[in-house]
């Protein structure tokens, strides 16, 4: 059953790499507990920056600044223990990553481990079992649970980082692209994985992804960024079916049909005009948007667009609507 109140939410979040430049500006949005949200937009619009924020992963960077609030069951962690926000929000990269010096048994209670807490031998065993069934790895590795996590195949290497992410029970599972660095049999192992979890334990995921295939497969909302920003946010239904951000509708056009025929020749791909703007031009009050837009009006050069309800659940920052 899903439950309609958010998990997580950014209240006005910005973050800099650089002083006056900011890659993520003023981002708005409300995650909802027990749902799959994708956060979908070209590379360096800042969307990995913005999952990021939620570990706590850019402290290991002093240049870094962010300001605004991150609220997870009401509690800023942006000003709790990092540690702690860790335990609560797990993490799952783009390529496989299995502790190179553990076993299959120690990468899945690795997290116990390293925040000091202790286990006895049967609370070890348990949680590695139930781990590894919840992510379907069980009957394939029960009798190599010693044996180097880097032995298994890409694969099954991911789910056992998902596995590693579930031992600690987060609130909230954050993956960036985990499943770009798999070959497409292996992808859809992985995104049924994700809709068994949802199913099973109750996880509230947030996705990152270039994917609108993956985007159609298992998520149930999804926010678009661009340059930063936060341009359109809706059900997956509304996104797909109905966008109405330029940058979406153009994205949406970029996707390949599978209906050559004999007699209709070649199809050439759709592409989006222009460039992405660079990093010096980041964080300006005015549309990121506007060089590459067909529909441009005079005020998208004069100020960044308000987001704006158009239905329900579904709001879209653009000129066109405001």
């Amino acid at each position: 059953m899903q439950i309609d109140h958010p998990i997580l939410q950014f209240k006005n979040v910005s973050i800099s790499y650089t002083p006056g430049k900011n890659a993520v500006n003023h981002v708005n949005a409300d995650i909802k507990k027990n749902r799959i949200t994708a956060i979908m937009g070209p590379s360096g619009c800042g969307k990995s920056t913005l999952l990021r924020a939620i570990n706590r992963m850019h402290e290991l960077y002093p240049d870094i600044r962010i300001s605004g609030e991150i609220l997870m069951d009401n509690r800023n962690i942006l000003k709790m223990n990092p540690m702690e926000v860790r335990r609560m929000a797990g993490m799952v990269f783009q390529r496989p990553n299995p502790f190179p010096t553990m076993s299959i048994f120690d990468n899945v209670i690795a997290g116990y481990k390293l925040n000091g807490i202790r286990l006895k031998k049967k609370e070890k065993e348990e949680i590695v079992e139930t781990c590894l069934t919840n992510v379907g790895l069980w009957n394939e590795v029960k009798d190599a649970l010693f044996k180097k996590g880097t032995f298994l195949s890409g694969g099954q290497q991911q789910r056992l980082c998902i596995a590693r992410a579930l031992a600690l029970k987060p609130e909230v599972f954050l993956m960036d692209e985990p499943t770009s660095a798999l070959d497409v049999t292996v992808q859809a192992q992985i995104l049924d994985l994700l809709r068994e979890m949802q199913d099973r334990v109750g996880a509230s995921i947030i996705m990152i992804t270039h994917d609108l295939g993956v985007v159609a497969e298992v998520s149930d909302k999804v926010a678009v960024m661009y340059a930063g920003r936060k341009v359109e946010e809706g059900s997956v239904e509304q996104i797909l079916f109905n966008p109405q951000h330029p940058y979406t509708k153009a994205l949406k056009g970029c996707i390949p049909h599978l209906q050559r025929t004999p007699s209709s020749g070649r199809h050439r791909l759709h592409e989006i005009p222009g460039m992405v703007l660079g990093m010096a031009e980041l964080g300006k009050d005015r549309c990121s948007f506007y060089e590459r837009c067909p529909c441009g009006k005079p005020e998208c050069m004069e100020h960044n667009p308000p987001a704006k309800a158009i239905d329900a659940g579904h709001e879209v920052a653009c000129w066109l609507y405001s």
